[in-house]
């Protein structure tokens, strides 16, 4: 498998899907044409050798059309790892709250309100913005990040400047998010 680490989550199949004749769609970055090193340890052994990723001859893309389109989608599984470790760190915070609100002295109020901003940024809220907009949380940059990231992997064409605008919201999106949880957790 020439992709990335996938990131843990169930297998999905295209619509398309031909039961037991359909691989599981990719949620990873392919790696780019090049010359790799495989290694393989075994009992204290590492073994080496060279591997060499070719491109498909039927594809004219450009290299710098492919090094744009895999920049993306290596921003897109990054950012989907970051949106999950966020959504981990608020689950455990979360967690520690409910523990906080059974100690005698903690004002209830104070918990309530955190566990509600903490369910907003992590996704659990489906609210809206005053403009009518969807509200950023930690569930939608995953999405987002995911959605655009198997756009990105349909062809093996250079990304739109469609494309490349939405990447870029997303990760504007997620620092924002960001920064909204690093002041919450101080």
């Amino acid at each position: 498998d020439m992709h990335y680490t996938p990131i843990d989550e169930p297998v999905s199949f295209p619509m398309t899907a031909i039961y037991q004749n359909t691989a599981p769609e990719k949620n990873s970055p392919w790696v780019l044409p090049g010359t790799y090193t495989v290694k393989l340890t075994v009992n204290g052994r590492t073994f080496s050798q060279p591997l060499t990723v070719k491109m498909d001859p039927r594809v004219t893309t450009s290299i710098a059309g492919l090094q744009q389109q895999h920049r993306l989608s290596v921003v897109c599984y990054e950012g989907r790892l970051a949106a999950r470790k966020a959504k981990e760190e608020i689950s455990l915070a979360g967690k520690q709250l409910k523990a906080l609100l059974n100690k005698a002295g903690t004002s209830k109020e104070t918990i309530t309100q955190l566990e509600q901003e903490l369910a907003a940024l992590e996704g659990a809220s489906r609210g809206r913005r005053g403009g009518g907009g969807p509200v950023a949380t930690f569930g939608s940059a995953e999405s987002g990040f995911a959605s655009l990231l198997s756009m990105l992997h349909e062809t093996d064409m250079p990304p739109t400047t469609q494309m490349v605008s939405g990447v870029s919201q997303v990760q504007v999106q997620l620092k924002e998010l960001q920064d909204k949880w690093n002041a919450l957790s101080k």
